[in-house]
């Protein structure tokens, strides 16, 4: 796809790297398909001529038998091209979503998460992955069906250019007219999924709250269905709105036109007869032209405005295509994690600063700070602090900072990405729940051991050491059931099963830092500190870093770093900062009911 340089041609030159030599069997098929009227003009006219001379007894009836041949020759050739290009077709479509729809899952997979967290990025890949393949048949074809008209007409030009040149003069400006407006249409059209992105997300956003298991729960005790319900309509009531504002001008521009197009058959039927009366041409050549004229007009009035309206969607969904195919991606991003990491003797952050992408405001400023092995660390402070940002940086999610981070004396940015996964096992706040064997689920956390024999040991202690073999228990096929809803014979578990699970797979990992950024915020604060306290024994000899703005667990913690609106306003352990830190003193206080039992 890389081939793709935003270039006028894109529109055919992708499908055909998609679909392969299939695609150049589809385009002579097709132009072979629209060439054949062409033949068939000619034959019509020999045998309505040939047929109007036997009745008239001018001919014996055997003069019938080429023209009648040649004529089911065409019709057999009609429907052979037919049949072959539906089994071509299915080649280019199966191309397309082999290739086309493999390369868009594995770009967003590898995209750099500044790229994800971007709002207008997130719009263009929603658009782009939103119908990938469909979106690019349609648009082929519709290149497909224009091709076979521009055929048609042309070679429908020819024949009468030969006769008159009037018939040709309207048939090209009528062409002009219609092709004009059809393509500002679709340039609207598609302007219109752009402009409706958003509330097409907040679409998608409620849909999913009135469906989902996961929201069943609220759904009934707080009777919130009515009121998602009705911010569902009011979003979709507000597209279907802009939808027909848009649909209601492109039919009336397009039918307008259309409408005259029956006038215009009959004025070129009409400005036929000076060659007919003539002798220019027979009777059966008119008769047939004016069929083929009205079969145009037809075709012209109805299909063609779809298909230019459709091709000029596809054209402006490639110009996001293309945006698309421009964002940066991590080099390595689909790496595994070495086997085994470096051993993490020192992080140091020196004078660190960081800002998000288009923002103004720093979220971290000047940041030094050293991390060393084998100490539990505790990164706490309020919500919006930059606790969550200064993990992100230091994972390597972003790499836009001012300042260095030194891994062992030797920068972060130079390490690859695969290197960096094998350093760190981290757990977000928002972990997945991956609805596969409560193995895997912990065996993620080791990819490269996923189902040996090692593995599975320490999955088992894992297990044990978190209090989770009863509760596996249950399950009908041990740690290899199933979790969710997914199979018939899945087991439902609950937020804080879900969270020891999530916890493990940093454990079995061989990363030599571990990180927890508030994985356990939806835990009351005496479950998160006893969760806190077993992954405390379980983690002994690594480097820990736990990031919280409750303060329930984090006594345990060999070091205590303090944020403030991006900076670090203390660090030392908890008597030392109760006793020179005025904010953690006071979240200390503040918090002190919910732990103290």
């Amino acid at each position: 796809m890389e081939k793709i340089k935003n270039k006028w041609y894109d529109f055919i030159k992708l499908p055909f790297i998609c679909g392969g030599v299939y695609s150049y069997f589809q385009i002579i098929i097709f132009v072979i398909q629209r060439a054949i009227p062409l033949l068939n003009v000619y034959i019509l006219a020999s045998l309505i001529d040939n047929t109007i001379e036997v009745v008239n007894g001018k001919k014996e009836a055997a003069a019938l038998l080429v023209p009648g041949i040649m004529f089911g020759i065409i019709v057999i050739l009609k429907n052979v091209a037919s049949v072959i290009n539906e089994i071509v077709s299915e080649g280019v479509v199966s191309g397309i979503r082999k290739n086309y729809v493999t390369y868009i899952v594995k770009k967003c997979a590898s995209l750099k998460y500044r790229e994800i967290e971007d709002e207008e990025t997130c719009d263009i890949i929603k658009r782009v992955k939103n119908n990938a393949d469909m979106q690019m048949q349609k648009g082929y074809n519709a290149f497909l069906k224009l091709l076979g008209i521009a055929v048609e007409i042309i070679c429908y030009i020819v024949i009468l250019y030969r006769i008159t040149s009037y018939v040709v003069l309207i048939v090209f400006v009528v062409s002009c007219i219609l092709v004009f407006i059809s393509v500002i249409n679709g340039k609207k059209q598609y302007a219109f999924v752009q402009d409706t992105a958003s509330d097409s997300r907040h679409i998608d956003y409620y849909d999913e709250i009135m469906t989902s298991r996961e929201s069943a729960a609220e759904r009934n005790l707080f009777r919130t269905g009515k009121y998602v319900q009705d911010k569902w309509v009011e979003y979709y009531k507000k597209i279907k709105k802009k939808e027909k504002s848009v649909t209601i001008k492109s039919l009336v521009q397009m039918k307008s036109v259309s409408s005259i197009m029956g006038l215009v058959t009959a004025g070129m039927a009409l400005i036929m007869l000076d060659p007919l009366s003539n002798k220019l041409i027979t009777l059966g050549l008119y008769i047939s032209l004016v069929q083929m004229a009205m079969e145009l007009v037809d075709l012209m009035s109805w299909d063609l405005t779809d298909y230019i309206i459709d091709f000029t969607k596809y054209v402006s969904y490639l110009e996001d295509f293309h945006k698309f195919v421009l964002l940066e991606e991590e080099e390595d991003a689909l790496t595994e994690p070495k086997e085994r990491g470096i051993d993490a003797e020192k992080i140091v952050f020196s004078d660190v600063s960081f800002r998000y992408p288009k923002a103004e405001k720093e979220v971290l400023r000047h940041i030094n700070l050293v991390l060393e092995k084998g100490k539990h660390y505790a990164i706490v402070g309020e919500n919006g602090s930059g606790k969550s940002t200064l993990i992100k940086v230091l994972l390597g999610l972003y790499d836009n900072y001012e300042g260095d981070i030194l891994l062992n004396d030797k920068s972060l940015r130079t390490l690859s990405m695969a290197e960096k996964k094998a350093i760190f096992s981290t757990l977000f706040q928002d972990f997945a729940e991956y609805q596969i064997s409560i193995k895997d689920n912990i065996g993620l956390g080791n990819i490269n051991a996923l189902g040996t024999k090692e593995l599975d040991q320490k999955i088992e202690k894992a297990v044990s050491d978190f209090g989770l073999k009863k509760v596996i228990g249950q399950g009908k096929n041990g740690l290899d059931t199933e979790l969710g809803k997914l199979d018939k014979e899945g087991m439902g578990v609950s937020g804080g099963e879900w969270q020891r699970i999530a916890m493990m797979r940093t454990v079995v990992s061989n990363a030599s830092v571990l990180i927890l950024d508030e994985p356990t915020a939806a835990l009351d604060p005496v479950a998160e500190s006893r969760l806190y306290e077993d992954f405390d024994k379980i983690s002994r000899g690594r480097t820990t870093i736990l990031i919280t703005h409750r303060l329930a667990s984090i006594k345990l913690a060999d070091s205590i770093i303090v944020l403030n609106k991006g900076e670090i306003v203390g660090a030392g352990n908890h008597d030392e900062l109760m006793e020179k830190c005025d904010i953690y003193r006071n979240m200390y206080e503040m918090q002190r009911s919910w732990y103290e039992e």
